[in-house]
């Protein structure tokens, strides 16, 4: 057995979802959303939709769109999303309408076990729609602002060997 590295053999990954999460998004709501699914995954639904819904109160406070109501003082979750929603309008308006429907989604049915087809894949399917989103809000908006230096890069390149070859011309025209 010399010579044989072991930890070498060994190959530890996870596997990847559909929406594999972009360093764009923050970081505290990244960490959450990895933390649901690997709460989800061992089914630890209850821990999942808790970490799922921390998840989405830190990107409310990171966009700083948390609205408390005037009569309780805490966070009025409905309020809030019509917040971000206002604030986000290049995104499409039906991610956040299902995003207000996490909380009651993930937060009374689970807990209170009253909802008996809650299960894993609905909360998977809860999870991919929240990280739907955040691809949406952190994501597209960079890579469109990245193609469109992109475009005024060749655009101004185009622009300025089309003006050297008009300089060109003209010098050959005056000979």
């Amino acid at each position: 057995m010399d010579g044989l590295d072991i930890d070498a053999a060994l190959f530890f990954s996870q596997p990847t979802s559909y929406f594999v999460l972009d360093n764009r998004i923050p970081e505290k709501v990244r960490e959450l959303i990895y933390e649901a699914e690997n709460s989800r995954k061992s089914n630890y639904l209850v821990g999942a939709s808790a970490c799922l819904r921390k998840a989405i109160y830190e990107m409310l406070e990171h966009e700083k769109s948390i609205v408390k109501n005037p009569k309780t003082g805490y966070a009025d979750y409905q309020a809030s999303i019509k917040s971000l929603k206002e604030k986000f309008t290049n995104v499409a308006s039906e991610l956040f309408d299902a995003l207000g429907h996490t909380q009651e989604m993930a937060s009374d049915n689970v807990h209170e076990g009253s909802w008996e087809a809650w299960d894993s894949p609905k909360l998977r399917f809860i999870i991919e729609l929240t990280k739907a989103t955040l691809h949406e809000m952190y994501v597209v908006p960079e890579e469109r602002k990245e193609r469109l230096g992109l475009l005024g890069q060749m655009k101004s390149a185009f622009s300025n060997s089309k003006n050297q070859t008009e300089n060109i011309e003209e010098k050959e025209d005056v000979k």
